[in-house]
């Protein structure tokens, strides 16, 4: 049986080296205000289909709302930008 100290010990380097490879060339700033981004999109795609949907419906939604606010929509976050 494997020791399961050296198992987490392998998940937890693995991880560590997946989050530096996505932050990379980022400030901590810039992961926080993709990360607020991303959780306000989210939400108002909850907002907006209160009952759901398939996986692909809401894969659809989200991409709505990315084109959205690349066209400068003001209301994404439901404040002014």
């Amino acid at each position: 049986m494997i020791n399961s100290g050296c198992v987490i010990y392998i998940l937890l380097i693995v991880l560590l080296y997946w989050f530096w490879q996505r932050m990379r060339a980022r400030s901590f700033e810039d992961l926080l205000d993709r990360s607020t981004r991303e959780h306000h999109q989210v939400q108002q795609v909850h907002r907006r289909h209160p009952q759901g949907g398939s996986w692909r419906e809401f894969q659809s939604w989200m991409n709505e709302e990315e084109t959205r606010f690349e066209n400068g929509a003001d209301d994404i976050f439901g404040v002014p930008i």
